[in-house]
């Protein structure tokens, strides 16, 4: 299914694949030529399962300025077997891709692989791409194998078999929350102090700095610094300067977590 916005072309267009793999017309056996006929300018069509029931229905804009949204809802119903998935990227508060926008993912059922890549809209002017993807599975009765890569640094793969067909499945971000720093050291340097730690080599890591003014780190709030990282390469370890702490009489605690797409561990 496709819909044109040029000129007077603006329409929308459902077509069927046949067995030798061409496509013909089906827009009017379909009844969906009712929207063509309104001559409102068909501008977005968006498939997406409104009713949860398996099957997608249609979410229809129009370019004329006048004619309002119309949801066509199917009421035909699943004659075939079918899953609608959503994924859930893991990682910390505003680091973290919840969507999995960039995920690929691959599913086989009866002996066929389909491939969907997720990703939030086409471009210019074009609505956000429903985040559930749907597969039609034909006669198929179980889902052998669906395979997600997900978009983090290390392209992470997850794999699912023998899942049964007509479902709404959620998969997450299989995530390793990484280790605590070793080798903490806090030194002075001027009015400044110096925090330094062992740099563990791993790729995509990062650190959030706490501080506080007693022992307990359950009460000191937000991270002093977050996501920091290794600014001088040439001196070994991982160094953070908070600057101007060395020049009051208060004592200062420190704590130094690591981050990487799976989060932070708990402090």
């Amino acid at each position: 299914m496709t819909e044109s916005f040029y000129g007077t072309n603006q329409q929308i267009y459902l077509f069927k694949q046949d067995p030798d793999h061409t496509f013909r017309a089906a827009t009017v056996g379909s009844g969906l030529e009712a929207i063509n006929t309104m001559n409102a300018g068909v501008y977005d069509v968006i498939p997406l399962d409104f009713d949860r029931d398996g099957d997608e229905d249609l979410l229809v804009g129009f370019a004329d300025g006048v004619t309002p949204l119309q949801l066509w809802r199917n009421e035909v119903g699943t004659q075939k077997s079918w899953l609608s998935l959503t994924l859930a990227g893991g990682g910390p508060p505003e680091h973290a891709n919840r969507a999995g926008i960039g995920a690929r993912i691959e599913v086989t059922a009866g002996g066929v692989t389909q491939t969907r890549e997720v990703y939030a809209g086409p471009g210019q002017h074009a609505p956000q791409a429903p985040l559930a993807q749907q597969f039609g599975l034909g006669s198929a009765t179980v889902i052998d194998r669906i395979r997600v890569r997900w978009p983090n640094p290390a392209r992470s793969v997850i794999e699912r078999t023998n899942i049964p067909v007509n479902r709404f499945l959620r998969l997450r971000e299989v995530c390793t929350v990484a280790g605590d720093p070793t080798g903490l050291l806090v030194s002075r340097g001027g009015a400044d102090l110096v925090l330094t730690w062992d740099d563990p080599g791993v790729s995509g890591l990062a650190w959030n700095v706490y501080r506080g003014s007693v022992p307990d780190p359950a009460g000191w709030g937000p991270a002093l610094a977050p996501w920091v990282g290794d600014a001088d390469t040439a001196t070994p370890g991982i160094q953070y300067r908070d600057a101007g702490a060395a020049g009051g009489s208060t004592a200062l605690f420190y704590l130094v977590s690591a981050v990487d797409d799976c989060g932070e561990r708990a402090r």
